[in-house]
């Protein structure tokens, strides 16, 4: 008997402290804004990568956290973007500038502004570049001047094209995209010197393009450098030959 009694206080005894563990162990919180943030970069990096149905589960999932979530919206206006689906893309932008933190608007405006010059509404697209270009904390501020560069060609500010080139050049001395538009502004304007200087800078940071060989070619015709010349036209001709640019070089080498 008394083995029997002893048999039973023993497992008694282990019920109540297994009992007592149940009952003190601290689940770990979820960081609800870690995983948010982190559902955020793995939906991008898959719409960047092609996989748009992974991008966009990611985004569902990251609303599932975070009730108006302003980056998933603007996830999920690419993804629609990218699909071809604008009506669904115009809306999710709307709800992310909405929804979004007013310090972090501005990698949303030059989202939006990309689609509206897409899909020709560049007035809007114009005010939301020079919105995000005058976010003194936004680091992308150099793409918003030469993308307010942009949007001013295509709405005709002729006034504006330029100082916003030049302010993102000057932001940021190898930003790439304004340097060749530059470049030819000067050569149009007849700062030659001024505009062979900013080519050279292009070519020692990037490939050449039809529109920095061409360039060339009537930079050095102006001063008289013929080898430079015949070498920027073989270069455009080899590389580029079907592109407008060798059409125009043709046509010049016609009238002579």
């Amino acid at each position: 008997m008394k083995i029997w009694y002893s048999r039973i206080f023993l497992f008694a005894a282990m019920m109540g402290s297994l009992a007592s563990c149940v009952t003190t162990t601290n689940v770990a919180p979820v960081d609800t804004n870690a995983a948010h943030d982190k559902r955020i970069e793995l939906g991008m990096k898959y719409l960047e990568t092609g996989k748009r149905d992974n991008a966009r589960w990611q985004f569902s999932k990251a609303l599932e956290l975070k009730k108006n979530s302003a980056d998933a919206y603007h996830g999920i206006a690419l993804l629609h973007q990218a699909n071809g689906e604008l009506e669904h893309a115009e809306g999710a932008f709307k709800k992310a500038l909405r929804n979004a933190d007013p310090k972090k608007l501005s990698p949303i405006r030059v989202s939006y502004g990309r689609y509206l010059m897409d899909t020709g509404d560049a007035k809007d697209a114009c005010d939301l570049f020079e919105k995000a270009a005058a976010d003194f904390d936004y680091k992308a501020r150099p793409e918003a001047l030469y993308l307010a560069g942009q949007c001013a060609q295509k709405t005709g500010n002729t006034a504006r094209i330029k100082p916003a080139f030049e302010h993102a050049l000057n932001l940021n001395a190898q930003f790439v995209p304004p340097m060749v538009e530059l470049a030819e502004i000067y050569f149009r304007e007849g700062e030659y010197a001024k505009s062979k200087r900013l080519l050279t800078r292009f070519e020692k940071v990037s490939k050449p393009t039809p529109a920095s060989l061409w360039l060339g070619i009537r930079i050095e015709r102006i001063f008289g450098n013929k080898d430079k010349e015949a070498s920027y036209a073989l270069a455009l001709r080899n590389l580029h030959p079907y592109s407008k640019e060798y059409l125009e070089y043709r046509q010049t080498l016609d009238q002579k």
